[in-house]
């Protein structure tokens, strides 16, 4: 990455960077002399093959334990904030071990206002077991720190799945009319606004939010969305006729948190 920024003139030019890196310094996943051993443990000379280059390398590397690895962390960050241009991200992927002081570095380089979302991945491999003396949960995932250089600026295409691929058309567009399937609606939200708990005259009848809550639209809103047939009277409410047409695809949802 370094050579990126001083030989190759690429700083500011990135859009996106995906860090992988080992995710702490057990090595079972980063570290790993022996074939199928990675019950490698931190700073274990019985764990390391008998090469004294190997040993002083190891002890030279991750001197500090966790601080060595996080310093060693911080500096390929501090290179890819230079590298990213202002619209442009970073995806760190890590593991719940360290999760907390990896957001900490991210949130030292970059910035604690530019922090996007914790993304979690399910693993598609075999779970770590929990241990039975702490009768505690496996894990099932790891996790994604996004960051944005300037989160004002940053780039980004919402993905979309359509609604009869992902099943929710079946499930929710269960009523059908002559125009197609549709669902129906509340046109309330929560919480009670003067502005929005007007009377509204259908049928001969009059219809008010609960006292609780107000209409989601306006008064004009309302009577243009009976005109086009889209308010359904139910037993003192109105609702609205949501078609399957109308938006027939579903964003694509992440487990994550901003």
């Amino acid at each position: 990455m370094n050579s990126l920024v001083n030989k190759e003139g690429m700083a500011g030019q990135v859009q996106m960077i995906y860090i992988d890196p080992p995710y702490g310094i057990k090595y079972g996943s980063n570290f790993q002399p022996f074939v199928g051993k990675r019950d490698v443990k931190d700073r274990a000379d019985a764990d390391l093959t008998q090469e004294p280059e190997m040993i002083k390398a190891f002890r030279d590397t991750w001197e500090l334990g966790i601080h060595s690895y996080l310093t060693y962390l911080r500096d390929r960050l501090l290179l890819a904030r230079e590298l990213l241009s202002d619209s442009g991200s970073v995806f760190v992927q890590i593991s719940d071990e360290n999760l907390h002081h990896t957001k900490e570095i991210l949130d030292e380089v970059f910035g604690v206002t530019n922090s996007v979302s914790v993304i979690t991945v399910r693993k598609t491999g075999a779970v770590s077991s929990p241990d039975a003396r702490l009768n505690s949960l496996a894990t099932i995932g790891d996790f994604i720190l996004w960051y944005a250089k300037n989160k004002k600026e940053i780039k980004y295409k919402q993905l979309f799945l359509d609604k009869f691929d992902n099943g929710s058309a079946e499930s929710q567009y269960r009523l059908q009319d002559e125009v197609g399937a549709y669902q129906s609606v509340t046109i309330e939200s929560n919480g009670y606004a003067d502005k929005f708990h007007y009377p509204v005259f259908i049928g001969g009848r009059e219809f008010r939010p609960a006292s609780t809550r107000h209409w989601s639209t306006t008064e004009n809103g309302i009577y243009r969305a009976e005109k086009a047939g889209r308010v359904l009277v139910t037993p003192g409410k109105l609702r609205f006729k949501k078609y399957l047409e109308d938006f027939p695809v579903s964003l694509l949802q992440i487990s994550g948190q901003t």
